[in-house]
């Protein structure tokens, strides 16, 4: 077993294309014990399977390919068949993986950037600009922005856009695991570490790692992470070796970092580490010519998979859209189109067939004074924004056009997340 893990250790260490393995390594264990402990690392280099018989053992074979080599060839094995074999193991391989990358990067740009508005144009240019340069990039935004999209886009017109893009969601993992994500483990590192672990940094060489919601990491692994952005090199979990690291990394945070490093919750060092390049992607309030242009999108791509034929929006359903303050953002607008083109019959989307905020049916279940608190919630963010924009964004002269006291207007405003004084949500 000894002899079998130095084997597999070697093989993680120098990550090799293809491995030639004798099944006859003339002590204990066999290559059929190499191989197992080869097939469970994680992305394993093919294994072409050698024995020394001048037949093919049918049982041999049957053995090999049950474990997962890639093929199995007699000795003294014909030179030019071998390389072949070879040629197309390799190929095999990295069409593998490039197909896995490509199917991760589809589905990351499945809603790729419509900006319309001159506020998104700007960012676009910015986001373009930044692309082909090496540096860390910090993306700031509200949830629902699009901050991974951003990301994909600046990997796809980089001189790394070849190599691989790989993403990791922060607040979703444990924080005593998030470590073991992102630079990997060895076998018995920890409680359950019962194989080996490639991690994020790795399988993403030569290509870019995508930290998301980074605020939201511990202190702990900031320290490691500042570590790794500063030297350019990182070790496993259980592991003293150093290994170099060939990413450029892009974080993303919802959370405003300056008052998170103020409170002693973020490090200030890892904050200029990861802003080399800084971007804030504005919330769709603020770039109100692309609600519209995003809205066809996802009723165009909506309506195509649910095989509808709707052609766009009633008057009354733009205004609607138009208004509504859209504190989820892009994913708020995409998931409410998409709800509407279920429920539409006609070749229009219509009023009634939208659902923004938190409008539900009359919630009769409820205590009327609940009852009535909740339905008036969702007046106000249907009729305050509304009428905010009919009055140019003046907060006095939209609390004189609804007969409200103008303090009134504007406390009612800030309670919806709307600054009476930009006219826009906080």
């Amino acid at each position: 077993a000894k002899a079998s893990d130095t084997l597999a250790a070697a093989v993680r260490s120098d990550r090799p294309d293809i491995i030639l393995l004798d099944i006859d390594l003339g002590r204990e264990p066999d290559g059929f014990a190499v191989l197992e402990q080869v097939r469970r690392q994680d992305d394993p280099p093919p294994v072409v399977m050698i024995t020394g018989a001048h037949r093919v053992d049918i049982e041999a074979v049957v053995r090999t390919i049950k474990v997962g080599a890639y093929h199995y060839v007699a000795k003294p094995p014909h030179m030019a068949e071998l390389l072949n074999i070879m040629d197309k193991a390799i190929a095999e391989g990295d069409l593998r993986r490039r197909v896995a990358d490509l199917q991760e990067e589809l589905e990351g740009l499945r809603d790729e950037m419509v900006c319309v508005d001159p506020v998104s144009r700007a960012l676009l240019q910015d986001i373009d600009r930044i692309a082909p340069a090496e540096g860390s990039v910090l993306i700031t935004g509200e949830t629902g922005t699009g901050k991974e999209m951003v990301a994909r886009r600046i990997h796809a017109r980089s001189g790394r856009a070849e190599g691989p893009f790989q993403d990791v969601n922060c607040p979703a993992i444990p924080e005593t695991l998030i470590e073991s994500e992102v630079f990997g483990h060895i076998r018995g590192a920890f409680t359950d570490a019962d194989r080996d672990r490639t991690g994020k940094v790795t399988l993403a060489a030569g290509g870019t790692l995508f930290l998301d919601e980074i605020g939201s990491c511990t202190g702990a692994f900031q320290s490691k992470l500042l570590r790794f952005l500063e030297e350019r090199t990182f070790e496993r979990v259980g592991e003293d070796r150093k290994i170099d690291a060939d990413v450029r990394v892009i974080a993303a945070t919802r959370l405003d970092l300056s008052r998170a490093m103020a409170e002693g919750r973020f490090r200030d060092d890892l904050f200029f580490r990861l802003s080399g390049f800084q971007l804030h992607i504005p919330p769709l309030r603020e770039r109100p010519a692309d609600i519209m242009a995003q809205a066809a999108t996802f009723l165009h791509r909506a309506a195509a998979a649910q095989g509808k034929a709707i052609g766009g929006f009633s008057a009354g359903a733009r205004e609607m859209l138009e208004t509504y303050a859209w504190p989820g953002n892009s994913r708020e607008l995409r998931n409410t189109i998409e709800r509407a083109v279920v429920f539409c019959d006609g070749d229009e989307i219509g009023v009634g067939n939208l659902q923004v905020g938190h409008q539900q049916s009359v919630p009769v279940a409820q205590p009327w004074d609940a009852a009535k608190s909740r339905v008036v919630a969702d007046l106000k963010r249907l009729y305050l924004p509304a009428q905010l924009k009919r009055a140019g964004g003046d907060a006095a002269r939209a609390a004189d056009l609804s007969g409200l006291n103008e303090r009134t207007f504007k406390r009612m405003l800030k309670e919806i997340g709307i600054d009476p004084a930009k006219g826009t949500g906080e």
